[in-house]
């Protein structure tokens, strides 16, 4: 049987797929000739009706990643890289990937921009999203957006509600 190193990223978008040269070391440790496998997969922060933790925890175990990326500013984890107990239980992806770890002995890894909490406080992003989408939301339902924009956001609305199966992108 061929061995093989799998990585599983999680996170709300689709980033992008990577692959190793041949005889490139792709990862710190890996063993030489072992071509990494990296599988992605999309997930929501919060639980849903069809997608909870155990969804998610069922996904990894199926998958079986040696490593687990999280979509977390890196200041998530101490020096030892591990996540600090403060962000342990603050999104449905955390709890489910702390879980899965536990059982298999995967080891978790931030995945984002270093400092992107810090810039998201100096620039008051998020209150900013709210009022942008409240103000699309509003133009939305008076009938105020062009025809793709209102195809775009049925779209986007869709993809927020319903669980989107691991074969099907929106």
């Amino acid at each position: 049987m061929r061995k093989r190193c799998r990585a599983a990223g999680i996170c709300l978008t689709l980033l992008m797929l990577l692959s190793g040269r041949p005889g490139e070391r792709a990862a710190r440790g890996q063993e030489p000739g072992v071509k990494p496998e990296i599988v992605l997969v999309g997930t929501v922060h919060g639980p849903t009706p069809n997608f909870q933790e155990e969804t998610l925890v069922a996904i990894l175990d199926r998958v079986k990643p040696d490593l687990v990326l999280l979509e977390v500013d890196p200041s998530f984890f101490d020096g030892s890289l591990d996540l600090l107990e403060t962000y342990r239980g603050v999104s449905l992806e955390s709890r489910a990937a702390i879980r899965y770890a536990k059982t298999a002995g995967a080891r978790l890894r931030p995945f984002d921009i270093e400092g992107r909490n810090k810039f998201y406080q100096e620039h008051d992003y998020f209150n900013r999203e709210a009022k942008l989408n409240q103000e699309v939301a509003r133009l939305y339902n008076a009938g105020q957006l062009s025809p793709e924009a209102t195809a775009r956001s049925n779209q986007h609305y869709y993809c927020e509600t319903q669980y989107v199966g691991v074969d099907r992108i929106c």
